[in-house]
């Protein structure tokens, strides 16, 4: 678990928009990234509601044997935003696009959307993305 987003910025941490590169590095919107106090991370787009609902109903019906990458990908959303001070927060910072319906709204769609979801608490994608950010926010300085 993270703290939510306006809890993160009282600890100093900043929100940024990735820019897409034009070469072999990957442009998906799972690279999330932390360093020196800041989360870098690609826009939500507009259509997202009901393209990240299917993405996530087939990840989690799928029986092969993989990393569920778009399930802790919605997780950390969802850790991220939980009232609507967190939506208009990333918002404001280009995390999330314009166009997405009202911050309430967006707010239900990420706590929802990880109700009942089977996922792995310590093998992930993102664990170190997890451990980066605690540390950053244990540090006496960002208390």
């Amino acid at each position: 678990m993270i703290p939510t987003a306006s809890l993160l910025e009282e600890h100093g941490i900043q929100f940024r928009k990735k820019v897409k590169r034009y070469s072999r590095i990957s442009n998906s919107f799972l690279d999330i990234s932390f360093k020196n106090g800041i989360i870098e991370q690609y826009i939500i787009e507009d259509n997202a509601s009901s393209i990240y609902r299917n993405l996530l109903a087939f990840e989690q019906s799928s029986q092969t044997d993989h990393e569920n990458k778009f399930t802790r990908y919605v997780n950390f959303m969802d850790n991220l935003i939980d009232t609507t001070d967190d939506v208009a927060l990333l918002t404001k910072r280009k995390i999330l696009g314009n166009n997405l319906g009202s911050v309430d709204e967006m707010a239900k769609l990420f706590n929802k959307m990880c109700i009942g979801l089977s996922i792995d608490s310590k093998h992930h994608y993102l664990v170190e993305v997890y451990n980066e950010i605690n540390r950053y926010c244990d540090r006496p300085i960002n208390k």
